[in-house]
């Protein structure tokens, strides 16, 4: 899976973020939904 589309995935699926954060715990996606 490329970056983009983690971020695709991301626009589509916000309840995935906690998950893809863990998975690649250098980015922190939990910031993209916090204030959703």
């Amino acid at each position: 899976m490329t970056l983009k589309e983690i971020l695709d995935s991301i626009a589509r699926e916000p309840h995935l973020t906690p998950k893809l954060s863990d998975e690649f715990g250098t980015i922190d996606y939990e910031v993209v939904q916090s204030d959703e």
